[in-house]
């Protein structure tokens, strides 16, 4: 529903924001205080699945302030999960044109999943990446979209990974060097590898990813210093 008017907008914003006090101040018991925010999530997930970029702002303002709160729940996840994948997997085409294709959304839904850091939320994120690394329709032309996913398994980094997160990093950026070689994307790679490096987690194929992205000069000199240092540590290891 594109063109939302603001009066509609403050009306959604009520019902949902009052929900939890109306919780607090009927002292509720707990299976209707999980049937409350069951409803929360439910208006959170019709707004999600609007075509049109207001609703879905605003699905992810609630999901933000839930987060901030300390309530977000699995479901809130699955809605940022599906979110990510917006005019990417999940598609709406009107005369041949994807009318649900807002990047900039995508990364705020991936920043989400970031920050609620759950293990569940890691999957979501190196489901982006997979996705991205081997299929050519699930592709994402917005590189800053599979940057903030990789910052987001950065950020998460599991300490029981062995590794998994950052094979597809690795396969991540074969396919995006030889689609669009990208400085941010880049550089989040390698800062990725370090940090699972610090943590102790590794995987062999990242030496030949640091090395490639070390001798590429499309590459500013920040990222190809940055991949040199990296290597020396990996090594260490």
């Amino acid at each position: 529903m594109r063109g939302m008017s603001m009066f509609k907008r403050n009306i959604i914003f009520l019902v949902i924001a009052f929900l939890p006090f109306f919780a607090r101040a009927q002292d509720l018991s707990v299976e209707d205080i999980y049937l409350q925010q069951s409803a929360e999530m439910q208006v959170i997930r019709d707004l999600s699945t609007d075509t049109g970029r207001d609703l879905k702002t605003l699905a992810l303002d609630y999901i933000g302030e839930i987060i901030d709160r300390g309530d977000a729940d699995d479901e809130a996840r699955k809605i940022l999960a599906d979110l990510t994948m917006d005019g990417v997997r999940n598609q709406v085409r009107l005369n041949g044109r994807v009318m649900n294709n807002f990047p900039d959304l995508r990364i705020r839904a991936v920043n989400y999943l970031a920050k609620i850091g759950t293990p569940e939320a890691n999957t979501s994120l190196v489901e982006i990446l997979s996705l991205a690394a081997t299929q050519v329709s699930a592709v994402d032309e917005d590189p800053s979209v599979i940057t903030a996913a990789i910052r987001g398994v950065s950020k998460i980094a599991l300490t029981d990974d062995n590794g998994d997160s950052l094979r597809v990093i690795n396969a991540v950026y074969w396919r995006y060097n030889m689609l669009k070689p990208d400085n941010s994307l880049a550089m989040a790679i390698v800062s990725a590898i370090d940090h699972f490096a610090d943590k102790r987690v590794r995987d062999e194929g990242s030496i030949s990813v640091l090395m490639s992205i070390q001798a590429n000069y499309e590459y500013i000199k920040a990222v190809r210093e940055k991949a040199a240092t990296t290597v020396t540590k990996l090594r260490g290891l």
